[in-house]
């Protein structure tokens, strides 16, 4: 793939996923490493900014068997956010989602369990037959649900097309690991789905008094400091995948590793990506969105004289380690504010440069509405300017 197009992609995903907008000069870094990735596919995000470090064939289809459940579990994760599901709501397990067969809780058909229980049984395990029936709770069918993944792939700008819930048996579907480490990043935002994926041993009690030992596939829970997922996926023709994220010191980085030829490969890679990132970059926050940036901006014909502006992004860059002491911002106001103002609307730009070189610039935004100012109160501003001669 050449640059362009790297470039392109990354930037559309970084835009997508965390809002800012910003023109860094390459944020595809694709750099060298010092050591072999033995995989069909690899990529290392910072989760804050979108900027990639490293990819290999990023941007290929292949394979990922149940890794594909990194979208049903954002779907279920931005359900259970926005009410349309709840923890605490129950699903009867069809005989369709019972007797999916691979990766199991081994639910029993016909029986209730709570959205809960299957949540974490797909988050930990990547329970097919959980999966199979959150779906089915959600949306009626997996059919359905699956249309539903189809749409948010759609929206993050994603080339990912699902044709099975849960991976398993799903000839024709493939994902990439750009689209992969996108969607791993947007379910990160889900504290409650980290819970569970950060679990590396648990069990699930039966209504009949069976008990299920829940194991997670992802052994850098268990022993890769900040490890807290996410999800990952095998079978004999794909090889192993997996997406796992970590986080040290409020700096979280998400490597994708797919088609490893073995699980001891997988987490090896991974371990290796993830350790590079920490020890070589920094997730660096420059600007918050609502912090003020611009003091007492003039505003001609307004009820006020001037307005304070704040920035309209949040914005994060990935930065190799000591060069956050380069960053600088300047403030780049319009030339002449003239009322009505209203809050939000953009009155400028803060122009973000690392040892002067331009990389992002972020809106500049009112903080409040400034109303035009009537007859009656230019005489009032008038009156009590007198007064103070």
């Amino acid at each position: 793939m050449g640059k362009f197009r790297r470039w392109a992609a990354a930037t559309l995903a970084a835009t997508i996923l965390f809002g800012a907008q910003w023109a860094f000069p390459d944020p595809v870094r694709a750099e060298e490493l010092p050591f072999a990735v033995d995989a069909k596919a690899a990529i290392l995000m910072d989760a804050a900014s979108g900027q990639i470090i490293y990819e290999k064939n990023a941007y290929e289809n292949f394979d990922v068997a149940g890794m594909t459940k990194l979208m049903s579990a954002l779907i279920v994760s931005e359900a259970l956010e926005s009410g349309a599901l709840s923890l605490t709501d129950t699903a009867n397990v069809s005989s369709n989602a019972a007797g999916l067969g691979g990766m199991s809780a081994f639910l029993a058909a016909a029986q209730d369990y709570s959205v809960d229980v299957l949540y974490k049984a797909m988050l930990m395990i990547s329970a097919n037959d959980a999966t199979a029936a959150l779906a089915e709770k959600l949306c009626g069918s997996t059919e359905a649900f699956v249309a539903k993944m189809n749409e948010r792939s759609a929206s993050l700008g994603l080339t990912a097309v699902f044709t099975s819930a849960t991976g398993h048996r799903s000839d024709g579907q493939g994902l990439n690991a750009m689209d992969a480490a996108v969607i791993a990043a947007q379910l990160c935002k889900h504290p409650g789905a980290l819970a569970y994926t950060s679990i590396y041993m648990d069990e699930l009690l039966h209504a009949d008094g069976r008990r299920t030992e829940l194991v997670n596939p992802n052994r850098l829970v268990r022993f890769y400091s900040g490890c807290d997922g996410l999800s990952t996926g095998s079978n004999n023709s794909a090889g192993y995948s997996g997406a796992f994220a970590a986080q040290r010191n409020g700096t979280r980085y998400i490597a994708v590793v797919i088609g490893a030829n073995n699980s001891d490969n997988r987490s090896a890679i991974a371990q290796k990506l993830l350790d590079h990132a920490f020890a070589n970059y920094e997730s660096v926050l420059v600007i918050e969105e609502g912090k003020g940036v611009a003091k007492d901006v003039p505003i001609e014909g307004g009820r006020k004289k001037s307005v304070h502006g704040v920035a309209g992004k949040t914005l994060s860059m990935l930065l190799k380690k000591g060069e956050a002491s380069g960053i600088t911002k300047e403030v780049e106001i319009s030339e002449l504010l003239t009322a009505p103002v209203e809050v939000g609307a953009q009155m400028g730009e803060l122009i973000v440069k690392l040892n002067g070189t331009e990389l992002a610039r972020v809106p500049i935004v009112a903080c409040e509405t400034v109303e035009k100012a009537s007859i009656g109160s230019a005489l009032r501003t008038i009156w009590l300017n007198w007064l103070h001669m």
